[in-house]
């Protein structure tokens, strides 16, 4: 297979897509804000041997994935924030890799060239790599767990490098902790029954992402004398999402009317007492959901339009640049992203009907297929709960790169099939 891989064009393409990365962290010197700011602040704060801590404050709120992952670059290579967006490029090489490797095989090699291609040149793929976020180095693990629950195999050890790498993503983004669940619906969906091979597999999987979560849950029960397997933001994100002021963004909590969380926020500190904010908002949150059932559902779809249909403007790599030098093509880069997006948003609802009527008709649906309507469920129901924000469509973009290699290959198909046909009616009559 390597040999095969070596002759192709996709060297060329995964050439161009590292090198077009490099120019964009060359040329645009994107700064940390918001959430990245923290990410490189904790990075600092381990580098420093002074903990897991974000305004002086020993902290579990933020998960400690992407922040180890800078400090493990910053130590290694020094504190410079050109190290993790270089990272960001080899990542998005790895990820492409993977991306042609799952494509060519279960799809076709000229859908393999087609997606690869997509995600090469896709603006909003190459503009992330000049950000200090969780997005490349958790697209780029996903990708290989994916290419993994596709090999479906009986070894342990694969299993167990499974578990390994959901326990990365679940310390990156804590909502994996439930992915175990995900990829037993997809090997059954591949057997067609619950056997005994699933259970075991399943097992196998979800134990090993258990021990590699088990050291910073026991870190998180030293310090706050509480179970907290990956991180305090989930009753915080839960209730900034479901409350009578959501309007499916993130918004400040502290700042709503009478907010029953400002009496947690530290007066002299842009912080607050996490464990506290992280019980109350959960509660607060799930009574609101009781509640109003139908204005959470409504919510619901506001997250998702937020998410699936508003485009990502590349906001945050564009934002602050250093020097506070204004990046002049703003409205043409947003633009261009809607183009894309809008293109790719029609393709993906004209695939999901066509798997819908196949269905109902009762024809048989390929198992690549299984697997990519099953992630975009997945990342519906995470985003109908929590929050919604364009850039969280990220990990879905590999996905929708296999649909649009699909369609295009499929439609080229049926036209060449076309033209031959309608060639050969010429050259009998």
């Amino acid at each position: 297979m390597t040999k095969k891989i070596y002759n192709k064009p996709y060297l060329v393409i995964l050439f161009l897509g590292i090198l077009l990365r490099v120019i964009w962290v060359v040329l645009i010197k994107t700064q940390p804000i918001s959430d990245f700011l923290w990410y490189h602040e904790l990075a600092l704060s381990i580098v420093s041997n002074n903990g897991y801590r974000i305004k002086g404050c020993l902290t579990a709120y933020e998960p400690i994935g992407y922040p180890a992952f800078l400090a493990l670059i910053y130590y290694i290579f020094g504190v410079n924030i050109v190290f993790p967006k270089i990272a960001n490029a080899i990542f998005s090489g790895i990820s492409m890799f993977f991306l042609y490797l799952i494509s060519r095989r279960y799809i076709s090699e000229k859908a393999g060239i087609i997606c690869t291609l997509f995600i090469a040149l896709l603006p909003v793929n190459i503009i992330y790599t000049s950000v200090l976020s969780t997005e490349i180095l958790f697209t780029t693990l996903y990708l290989i767990l994916t290419y993994l629950i596709f090999k479906r195999s009986k070894k342990r050890v694969i299993n167990i490098i499974m578990g390994v790498i959901l326990g990365i993503l679940a310390l990156t983004k804590p909502y994996m902790l439930v992915y175990p669940v995900v990829i037993l619906a997809m090997q059954f969906l591949f057997k067609g029954k619950i056997s005994k091979t699933l259970i075991n597999n399943f097992c196998v999987i979800t134990l090993s992402m258990i021990i590699i979560i088990l050291p910073w849950t026991i870190r998180n029960y030293i310090v706050f004398d509480k179970f907290i397997p990956v991180s305090t933001n989930g009753g915080y994100n839960l209730y900034v999402n479901n409350n009578p002021y959501a309007n499916g963004g993130w918004q400040d909590p502290f700042k709503f009317p009478n907010s029953p969380m400002l009496k947690y926020k530290f007066p002299d500190k842009d912080f607050w007492d996490e464990i506290k904010v992280d019980e109350e908002g959960k509660k607060l949150a799930v009574e609101w959901i009781l509640d109003n059932p139908g204005k959470f559902v409504k919510l619901g779809f506001v997250k998702l339009k937020r998410v699936f249909i508003i485009h990502d403007s590349g906001y945050w790599s564009i934002k602050k640049l250093q020097g506070d030098i204004e990046f002049p093509y703003t409205t043409q880069l947003s633009l261009l992203n809607s183009k894309i997006h809008n293109f790719t948003f029609a393709l993906v609802i004209i695939y999901i009907l066509s798997l819908i009527i196949k269905i109902l008709r009762k024809r048989r649906i390929l198992y690549v297929h299984k697997v990519i309507l099953l992630n975009i469920l997945f990342y519906v129901a995470v985003t109908f709960v929590f929050e919604g924000q364009p850039r969280y469509l990220f990990p879905l973009w590999p996905f929708y790169a296999m649909i649009v290699g699909y369609l295009i290959t499929k439609a080229c198909s049926k036209m060449t099939k076309y033209l031959n046909e309608k060639s050969l009616l010429k050259i009998i009559s």
